[in-house]
């Protein structure tokens, strides 16, 4: 073969294999699963740098050699791999990862992903309400969250103490500020533990930047329930339970007391003192005689319903404690 076409040939050859290397622009548009643009997204050529964010309409243009893998990656959705191949329009949508708390919570006048806030957050939700009985949904939530002690009150009716924040401010008491479907209100005691949907405690300073100095004790956000489109609904609920002291404090009796007595007398130098158990002709243990086992009943009723334009919910509740 002459010299020059084998020259020519190789030279073609290797035309040819720089061709087939030849880098190609790919580009696309990634939106979420209801087909909006996400901004920002990362697209990577896999295992290099070489990558570029989406723009405002969701859109990247990337130069990659054919056949490397595309990265796309962004908060919250899962991380997407796609071979680039002669098709060189490559759309991607992005679903959410599972892995991602997706649970809303109230905020102030607003509300949020749990997995968005940097704040310090507690929160119940009716089932876990209903689950203790009790005359304020703050006795329900006792035990349920970190950071917020609950000191139940043992006399009949009293609402218990919620210390959120410390022992509270010298003017304002340890009381939190209560903010009921967005109003302010001094306490929850009026509210049926039944009627709340969800109930939302702002444990650190930053709640104080949106209700101020009233925040300074925390906030408790309660959201009440409000009826769904279709037919009125009738919902009741009832029990009736008693109630007991669990610790309760053993107490002398009359000889032990006049034991007790009598020597603190002698070791303080007094020179008078109770006389023997016999000669008493009592032995009362009073403490006994204040307590007797009491009765809690509930009931409550609720009305529902509504309409694509109006909704509405109804409820009464009847207390008793004796």
């Amino acid at each position: 073969m002459n010299p020059k076409a084998i020259i020519l040939t190789i030279a073609l050859f290797f035309v040819s294999l720089g061709l087939s290397a030849q880098v190609k622009d790919f580009s696309g548009t990634v939106a979420d699963v209801n087909g909006e643009p996400l901004i920002g997204v990362s697209v990577f050529e896999k295992g290099t740098t070489n990558g570029v964010i989406t723009d405002l309409d969701g859109n990247y243009n990337i130069s990659v050699l054919p056949g490397r893998v595309l990265e796309f990656s962004y908060v919250g959705m899962e991380t997407q791999s796609v071979t680039a191949a002669a098709q060189t329009r490559i759309n991607i949508i992005m679903k959410p990862d599972s892995q991602v708390l997706n649970e809303t919570v109230v905020i102030g006048y607003g509300t949020a992903k749990r997995s968005d806030l940097t704040g310090s957050i507690g929160s119940v939700n009716s089932e876990t309400i209903l689950k203790q009985p009790a005359l304020s949904p703050i006795q329900s939530a006792q035990g349920k969250l970190s950071g917020v002690n609950i000191i139940n009150n043992d006399a009949p009716g009293a609402a218990p103490t919620i210390v959120i924040r410390g022992l509270g401010t010298a003017l304002s008491g340890r009381n939190p500020l209560y903010i009921v479907d967005g109003f302010a209100v001094s306490n929850i005691s009026n509210i049926s533990s039944s009627d709340i949907l969800s109930m939302d405690i702002l444990k650190d300073a930053s709640s104080s930047s949106i209700y101020g100095i009233r925040a300074a004790n925390g906030v408790v956000i309660i959201t009440t329930k409000k009826g769904q489109a279709g037919k009125a609904q009738i919902s009741v609920d009832a029990y009736y339970g008693v109630k007991n002291m669990a610790n309760k404090v053993k107490m002398a009796n009359a000889s032990q007391y006049i034991e007790y007595f009598n020597e603190n007398q002698a070791s303080i130098g007094a020179t008078w003192k109770l006389a023997d158990a016999s000669k008493q002709s009592n032995n009362t243990d009073w403490y006994d005689e204040l307590l007797q086992t009491g009765t809690v009943s509930n009931t409550a009723v609720s009305i529902s319903g509504g309409s694509d334009k109006v909704d509405y919910f109804v409820g009464y509740d009847y207390y008793t404690e004796d």
